[in-house]
C-alpha cells in the first residue's frame, strides 16, 4: 500500500514541478502514458480486517435480548458488545432499537440474517449503528432498517452533514470490514463514512463488501472525508423519493442529493482520497446513480469507478462529476478513472453552481458503454485534462464552454 500511495505522490510532485501540471498531464494523456491511474486507488483498505471467522459461541440473547419486534433490545446488544469482543444476532429475528448501538474497537458482530431496527421517533442525528473513532471492527450478514416510515424528525439542516437519521455511520474509524450488510430505509442516509467531528480525521482503511443500500430518503452511501476505501460487488437502489404506505410529506419526498451514492464534500477539510468502487450496481435513485460534489474548497482526488453498471437513475445522469461552487470557493477532482461501466443515462463531468469553473485533472473515461445518453463535458476550466477513449455512446458526445477535452476511440451506437 505504501509503494502505491508513494508512486502516486511522486506523480503528484512530478506534475507540480517546473512544468505547469495541466500542461504536462495533457502531454502524458496524449502520449498514452497516463496509464489506468486505479493502480493506488483502494489500497488502503487492504488494511481492513479480512474474512471473518466462523460463528461466535455467544449471542445477544445470552444478555437478554428478545428479538421479537417489540421488545427495545438496544440495552441488551450494546452489554454484549461492549463485554465480549465476538457476539452474534440469532438468524430470522427482528431486534428493536429504542436508540442507536456504538461499536467500541475490536469487535466483530454476526447478524446471521438477523434484523435491527430503529424504534419510530429518533431524534435528527442519530444512527441505528455507529462507528465512531475506533478501530477493527467487522460486520457481517445483517439487516440495519432504518424505519423511514416512523420517523417524525424534520430535516432543515444548516448545511449537509447533518441531513438526519442514518441507518450506519462511520465516523474517523479505521480498519471497518463490513460485508453482505444491508443498510434499508433510512431517513437521511443508508450509510455515512465521514470525518471524526472534533479531530477532523477521515475514515481510513474502510471495506464495503456485497452490501446493499436502499430507499434512504436522502442518500444510499455519503463519503464526506474519507481516505481509503474499497467498495466492491454493492447495490445502490430506490434511493430519495419512496412510495411509502402514508402520504406523509416526510415519506414521500426525498432529500437531496437523493441518489445512490454521494462522494460529498462540503467544507475544505473534508477531502476524499484513495477509493475503489468496482462491480457495483446503480438502479431506480431518484436523482443520479453516483454523483460526486465538491464544494467551499473541497476537493476528491484518486478515485477509480469500474465495471459499474447503472440505470433508472433521475437527476439527467447515471454518472456525474460536478462542483457547486458557493461563495469564493470551488473544488477540484484529482486522478479520476471511470472505466468499463455500462450505463443507460448520461455521463457527466459539468459545473454545477452558477458561477466559477470546476477544475479535473487527469480524468479519463474509457470502454464505457452509454446505451441510451452520451458523455457530457461542459464548463471546466481551461487547464483541466480529461481523455475520453473508446467509449460507445447512443448520442455524440457533447461538449460545453471552452475547454476541449482530448477525444479518441469513441463510437456512436446504432
Amino acid at each position: 500500500m505504501m509503494v502505491r500511495r508513494d508512486l502516486l505522490n511522486a506523480l503528484s510532485w512530478l506534475l507540480g514541478a517546473s512544468v505547469p501540471a495541466g500542461r504536462m498531464a495533457r502531454n502524458m494523456i496524449a502520449a498514452g502514458s497516463v496509464g489506468p491511474l486505479g493502480l493506488a486507488t483502494g489500497a488502503a483498505a487492504g488494511e481492513a480486517i479480512g474474512p471473518l471467522s466462523g460463528p461466535p459461541a455467544r449471542t445477544v440473547d445470552d444478555y437478554g435480548a428478545k428479538g421479537d419486534g417489540v421488545t427495545d433490545d438496544q440495552p441488551a446488544i450494546q452489554a454484549a458488545l461492549d463485554d465480549i469482543g465476538e457476539i452474534a444476532l440469532t438468524g430470522g429475528r427482528t431486534y428493536l432499537l429504542g436508540t442507536g448501538l456504538t461499536m467500541p474497537s475490536g469487535r466483530t458482530l454476526h447478524g446471521n440474517g438477523a434484523t435491527i431496527k430503529l424504534m419510530g421517533g429518533q431524534p435528527a442525528m442519530t444512527s441505528a449503528l455507529e462507528i465512531g473513532n475506533h478501530t477493527d471492527i467487522a460486520i457481517q450478514d445483517i439487516t440495519v432498517d432504518g424505519n423511514r416510515a416512523e420517523q417524525t424528525a424534520r430535516t432543515a439542516p444548516p448545511s449537509a452533514e447533518q441531513g438526519g437519521i442514518h441507518c450506519l455511520s462511520i465516523r474517523g474509524a479505521q480498519r471497518i470490514t463490513l460485508r453482505e450488510v444491508r443498510c434499508l430505509f433510512g431517513h437521511g442516509d443508508g450509510i455515512r463514512v465521514g470525518c471524526d467531528d472534533t479531530a477532523r480525521a477521515p475514515a481510513r482503511a474502510i471495506l464495503l463488501e456485497r452490501c446493499e443500500f436502499a430507499h434512504a430518503r436522502r442518500l444510499g452511501a455519503a463519503l464526506i472525508g474519507v481516505d481509503g476505501l474499497t467498495i466492491r460487488g454493492c447495490r445502490f437502489q430506490g434511493n430519495g423519493a419512496w412510495s411509502g404506505d402514508t402520504d406523509r410529506e416526510n415519506i414521500r419526498n426525498g432529500e437531496m442529493p437523493a441518489s445512490g451514492l454521494d462522494l460529498e464534500n462540503n467544507h475544505s477539510w473534508q477531502l476524499i482520497n484513495d477509493v475503489l468502487i468496482e462491480d457495483c450496481e446503480l438502479r431506480d435513485n431518484q436523482n443520479r446513480g453516483i454523483t460526486s460534489n465538491v464544494r467551499n474548497g473541497g476537493g476528491v482526488s484518486n478515485v477509480v469507478v469500474r465495471r459499474c453498471r447503472a440505470g433508472g437513475n433521475g437527476g439527467n445522469a447515471d454518472i456525474a462529476i460536478n462542483v457547486r461552487v458557493e461563495g469564493a470557493s470551488g473544488g477540484f477532482h484529482r486522478n479520476v478513472l471511470i472505466e468499463d461501466c455500462t450505463v443507460t443515462g448520461h455521463v457527466r463531468i459539468e459545473r454545477a453552481g452558477r458561477a466559477g469553473v470546476l477544475l479535473v485533472e487527469n480524468g479519463i473515461v474509457r470502454r464505457c458503454t452509454v446505451s441510451d445518453g452520451t458523455i457530457i463535458v461542459s464548463d471546466l476550466a481551461p487547464e483541466s485534462t480529461v481523455l475520453l477513449e473508446d467509449n460507445r455512446t447512443k448520442q455524440p458526445i457533447a461538449v460545453k464552454g471552452e475547454y476541449q477535452p482530448l477525444a479518441r476511440g469513441n463510437i456512436e451506437l446504432r
